[in-house]
């Protein structure tokens, strides 16, 4: 069985890789229960909030047993939309 903090590292991870270099996602706890969330900024400078990813009970059983792959393809249809327009460097 997967620890809390395996799983919250794994969707961070993904999460990254989904939102690319130019961007930053930084785990904000609410205890050891849902939401997971993520607040994510710009890497360069200035820094700016570009928002803030939350994944809820339904997301998690969504993505329930699935693969990297289907759980990486599952978080890209809810929020790369966020990531579109990189920031200026």
């Amino acid at each position: 069985m997967i620890s809390f903090e395996d799983e919250i590292a794994d969707y961070g991870k993904l999460l990254a890789e989904i939102a690319g270099s130019a961007f930053e996602g930084i785990y904000k706890p609410y205890g050891n229960q849902l939401p997971y969330r993520w607040e994510f900024r710009t890497t360069n400078e200035p820094v700016r909030y570009v928002a803030t990813i939350v994944l809820t009970a339904a997301d998690i059983v969504s993505m329930n047993g699935a693969g990297e792959f289907e759980k990486r393809e599952y978080l890209r249809s809810r929020f790369a939309h966020l990531f579109l327009e990189a920031p200026a460097a």
